[in-house]
């Protein structure tokens, strides 16, 4: 009896082992884990959640219906018109509110002094002094070390110093032939501006400026993982390995551990599935958050959460709601509530989802 356990525990040992083996391109297990995750919905359904931001206290959803904030009943407070495409806000300070807006054919950027309670229009020239219209800015980045604004276009990066009325080209050109740049972030280590999106020709485009050399890089070699048509949609930093980036966009997740110099796909497909966004858990960096879905923008599709506890080696996917929900996750976000973080999916005409790990 003790040999036949003995042998039933050794193939039970082996077939764990194979179902934790997996390859760089679908390494994903269907099972559940001890950590499952909560899901609730938060709200603002059927709005395009273009970016979620948190705060030292808020979380602010900039949607195509308005920018709101989270109140401490875990409602949603509208905090501009309800018809402005919002496409993202940065923080100056507890009063000091900043959003990019679009309008229909134009675009704006527009402030609050008050938190948002009043707004104005900000006379500025994204876009030059030439032209007749502004240029709408995709993402906008606040240094509060520095006190300058950064923003991207079409395909361009500019900076101001006057929070956005003088902006001043780093690379690029206003209204430039593309389909966009759509992901913008600070380097802390090194004061880099890397921003990425997508060309004329459906190509995943991904840069870096370096403010102290003032000397631009192009990783075009991402090509080779992201091939076109993709776009790369996040870039986010290792918190402890200054030297370690990744990048999400349309065909997965890739890395780089050398700053640039080379790439490595971290969790790609053939499937041309949208990755968004992409999060590294704020206590374990090893602890990697994403959600791919299916390249259908008008079409409902459940919400899939994809967890990796080992780097990025091994992933698990947790599923929320039917064919009639629509999961595609657009931004990601944490937020602090009662002393304990959470995870806030901003869907595609799904509104907030909340994750909560127990």
């Amino acid at each position: 009896m003790q040999f036949n356990a003995v042998i039933k525990l050794g193939i039970f040992a082996i077939l764990l082992t194979t179902l934790l083996a997996c390859g760089s391109g679908e390494n994903l297990i269907h099972s559940p884990s001890p950590a499952e995750p909560k899901f609730t919905h938060a709200g603002l359904d059927g709005h395009i959640v273009e970016q979620l931001i948190p705060t030292e206290k808020d979380l602010l959803a900039a949607t195509d219906k308005g920018l709101y904030r989270l109140n401490a009943t875990g409602n949603w407070d509208l905090l501009t018109q309800a018809d402005w495409h919002i496409l993202d806000a940065v923080v100056v300070n507890d009063r000091h509110l900043l959003i990019s807006v679009k309008n229909r054919d134009d675009a704006f950027l527009i402030e609050s002094m008050d938190g948002g309670q009043n707004w104005m229009f900000v006379e500025q020239n994204f876009g030059g002094t030439d032209s007749a219209k502004r240029e709408p800015i995709h993402r906008l980045y606040y240094d509060h070390t520095t006190q300058k604004l950064y923003g991207i276009g079409y395909a361009v990066l500019a900076v101001s110093a006057d929070l956005g009325r003088q902006w001043h080209v780093l690379d690029g050109q206003w209204f430039g032939f593309a389909r966009g740049l759509w992901t913008l972030n600070l380097h802390d280590g090194s004061g880099d501006l890397w921003y990425g999106g997508q060309g004329a020709i459906e190509n995943p485009v991904l840069r870096h400026f370096s403010q102290a050399n003032l000397t631009l890089v192009e990783h075009s070699q991402i090509d080779e993982f992201l091939q076109k048509p993709s776009t790369v949609r996040s870039i986010r930093f290792h918190p402890d390995k200054p030297e370690r980036v990744y990048v999400s966009g349309e065909g997965g997740l890739i890395q780089s551990t050398d700053y640039g110099a080379t790439w490595q796909a971290l969790y790609t497909n053939d499937h041309y599935r949208f990755y968004f966004d992409f999060m590294l858990d704020p206590v374990d960096p090893n602890i990697l958050y994403t959600a791919g879905w299916d390249k259908k923008f008008n079409d409902p599709q459940p919400l899939n959460l994809e967890i990796s506890r080992d780097g990025g080696q091994n992933w698990l996917q947790y599923t929320f709601g039917n064919d009639s929900f629509f999961g595609g996750v657009y931004s990601m976000a944490w937020h602090q509530i009662g002393g304990q973080k959470r995870l806030y999916l901003g869907l595609y005409k799904g509104g907030v989802m909340e994750v909560l790990f127990q």
